[in-house]
Order: C-alpha cells, then structure tokens, then sequence
C-alpha cells in the first residue's frame, strides 16, 4: 500500500511538473517498478522473490502503469486548474 502511494506521489508530482506530457510521466514511473524487481532478481540482488514467481512480478506492470497514470494525469489536471 504504501509503494502505491509513493508511485501515486511521485507521478503526481511529474505530472504537476510537466503537464503537457502526464502519459509519458506516468509511464516512465510506472514502468520502474517492475522492471527493477526484475531486474533485482535476475542479479540475484534480491532474495525475497522465489524463483518461480516471474509470472507474479508481471502483472505489477499493468497495476503499477495505471496507478501512476491516474496519478500523473491528477497532477497535470491540478496544474491546469490553478493555470487559470
């Protein structure tokens, strides 16, 4: 919960940054996460995903881009709203 609201923050943030751009904000942050749980794994970084749980830690991809969509557009709308 608390990864999704740190995701949620910082998209928000991007998105209150540039927002003329929110989508590609959204989905830089939202890629990260899994890719570097990935990532972690494949080093052997990380010790706490079991081998055969790759297929857990891909549908954190289609979550982590919708929350960091939602939250990169919610900025970018914030943004434009105090603009006028």
């Amino acid at each position: 919960m608390f990864t999704l609201l740190l995701l949620v923050l910082t998209s928000g943030l991007l998105g209150l940054v540039q927002p003329k751009k929110p989508w590609l904000s959204g989905i830089l942050v939202g890629i990260g996460l899994p890719l570097l749980a990935l990532a972690a794994h494949a080093t052997g970084l990380s010790h706490h995903i079991p081998p055969y749980t790759y297929a857990a830690v891909l549908p954190l991809i289609p979550v982590s881009l919708a929350v960091c969509l939602i939250g990169a557009f919610c900025g970018a709308s914030v943004r434009r709203v105090f603009r006028s």
